[in-house]
């Protein structure tokens, strides 16, 4: 037996070596010709799925409702140091998605809101002679012959794109907006391994995530094409600019033999409010390409910049006026909407060729990411916004129950991002206990999966239209609540809705003194807040109509079990 084990164990040892080091070298040799040619794509998809096996791990076997809150608040720690990190180092959509996560700050752990403030930075740009060789490439010839000058170091760089300013021959400046290489490569792979993860996350926490997958999907590969975005940027401009660009919504006022477009879209679509006061820059279709994009070139200060608005005598209430209803006549009246509306996308600006505080116009920028709502749930989610203020609770359990909502309160609070109740109930929660806590976050848990128990019937388009409304806010609160917001989108809203006019003159009358109440209110918080602030400066402690609603809405999610902290919708 020893003489056949002296002549084993080489033999073994050589083949254990073979069967170590060829598919060691086949991995290496994998993860080589992955890097050179296919964009790093399987060494971020196996990156992406060890976090999630991570992740899981930590709230399944760490996280439990018998640890101290120091406890499981490490677990958030490391949790979101792992999507972080996995984030940082894939790049492209991943930061999108890092994103979209910071902008969730209002629900998610503290630990994920300190992790993921790094992602609102200024992302890597890539160098100039990757650019020439995408020009050279979609539009078939040298910079140089377009251009008589091109700044080679970007304006601005994100996660998707760059953008650079430059000349052309005949004189004008104009932005050039270029897709960094290899994003067109990576965005089906990312999206796939994003649909594996949330089908991942959604069996491993049993709450329906899925649901919105395809539409999300659809919506981020319309934002690398930047045909589509040159589309949606012209369709914006006609629109504002009152050309005949015409929907057929299911209007009851429409409902003739032969429907008169023109007098309808004179009567509820053109708007020479928006038309004076937003401008949207022409393109150069002659040099744009899916990767491409050649515009105007606008310069302006943010909307959210106070400093430099003061300087230059601008009014924030007119400014924020405009942009609120900006959005509310997008989402309710033509239903082509702007669903990336932070400051960076919106500029104020001197108009051309004019002086005067009062000569601003408001530059609108990035029509990457749109949604065009069907004509049906334009109308719908019209009614509901109209119903939420007079309290139909018949309009809307109804409107509910055709999208498969059940829980009409919790779903109303989240579309008005203000508490909304039926029955006025209240909890206290400070007297609540940690175990009292735990409890109502469960309870919590239920209450989601109770507003998404039909997913199928759910609209998609919420989503998105969700997203551009906490970022309008946020941009309201800025400015230290310069109008009253949800004043402003119900007057859209009725508009968009026609429910008024079929319900009869009490109903309109009835509708007339809720939003003077709502008015009435704002007017005098503002003007309590201005006399406050002139008295004590710095020691006053009146606060704005926004931050009011946030105090509301904190302990509306405190009820509901979410503990959230003071900068839960500086997203």
């Amino acid at each position: 037996t020893s003489v056949h084990c002296h002549f084993c164990m080489p033999r073994f040892g050589l083949l254990a070596r073979r069967v170590l080091l060829y598919p060691s070298l086949a991995g290496i040799a994998a993860l080589g010709i992955d890097d050179y040619y296919n964009s790093h794509r399987i060494r971020r998809n196996m990156r992406a799925l060890y976090t999630a096996m991570r992740i899981t791990y930590e709230y399944k076997i760490n996280w439990t409702p018998k640890n101290t809150p120091r406890e499981n608040e490490q677990v958030h720690r490391r949790a979101a140091k792992l999507i972080l990190d996995c984030c940082q180092k894939n790049g492209g959509l991943y930061v999108k998605f890092g994103q979209g996560i910071a902008s969730m700050n209002h629900i998610l752990p503290k630990p994920y809101r300190e992790e993921f403030q790094v992602l609102h930075d200024k992302a890597p740009y890539v160098p100039f002679k990757d650019v020439r060789k995408i020009i050279i490439e979609d539009l078939k010839v040298d910079p140089n012959v377009i251009f008589s000058e091109f700044d080679e170091t970007p304006v601005a760089s994100a996660s998707v794109a760059q953008v650079h300013r430059a000349k052309l021959h005949s004189g004008e400046s104009v932005a050039v907006k270029v897709q960094k290489p290899y994003i067109a490569h990576q965005v089906p792979w990312d999206l796939a391994c994003y649909r594996m993860l949330l089908h991942t996350f959604e069996w491993a926490f049993d709450l329906p995530l899925t649901w919105s997958t395809d539409f999300t999907e659809r919506q981020m590969l319309t934002e690398v094409d930047f045909v589509s975005e040159a589309m949606n940027a012209q369709k914006t401009a006609q629109l504002l600019n009152n050309e005949n660009y015409i929907f057929d919504y299911p209007n009851k006022l429409q409902r003739k033999t032969t429907p008169d477009k023109e007098a309808f879209y004179n009567q509820y679509i053109a708007n020479e409010y928006l038309k004076n006061k937003v401008y949207v820059p022409r393109l150069y279709p002659q040099y744009c390409s899916q990767r491409i994009m050649t515009a105007e070139w606008c310069d302006g200060v943010k909307v959210n910049n106070i400093e430099q608005i003061k300087k230059k005598g601008y009014n924030f209430a007119d400014i924020m006026h405009t942009v609120v209803s900006l959005f509310g006549y997008q989402i309710f009246v033509t239903g082509v909407v702007h669903c990336d509306p932070h400051p960076g996308n919106l500029l104020v600006r001197q108009k051309p060729n004019t002086s005067g505080k009062n000569n601003w116009e408001l530059v609108f920028l990035d029509h990457g990411l749109y949604i065009e709502e069907p004509a049906v749930f334009r109308k719908q989610y019209s009614l509901f916004w109209t119903a939420m203020l007079l309290r139909d609770m018949d309009t809307l359990n109804a409107i509910g129950h055709e999208w498969g909502i059940r829980d009409i309160d919790f779903f109303a609070s989240l579309q008005l991002i203000k508490p909304f109740s039926s029955t006025e109930g209240v909890i206290d929660t400070k007297t609540l206990s940690k175990h009292d806590v735990v409890a109502m976050q469960m309870a919590a848990k239920q209450r989601v999966q109770k507003v998404l128990g039909h997913t199928r019937t759910i609209p998609r388009h919420l989503v998105f239209v969700g997203r551009n409304m906490n970022i309008v806010r946020a941009n309201n609160k800025d400015l230290g609540s310069a109008v009253n917001r949800v004043g402003i989108l119900a007057e859209y809203a009725a508009k968009g809705s026609s429910l008024i006019a079929e319900k009869g003159a009490f109903y309109y009358y009835q509708y007339k003194l809720n939003m003077f109440g709502l008015s009435l209110y704002y007017t005098w918080k503002s003007y309590w807040k201005s006399f406050n602030d002139a008295m004590f400066g710095e020691n006053s402690n009146v606060k704005s109509f926004e931050q009011d609603i946030e105090d509301q809405m904190q302990q509306f999610a405190k009820d509901l079990g979410l503990m959230v902290d003071e900068t839960m919708f500086d997203a």
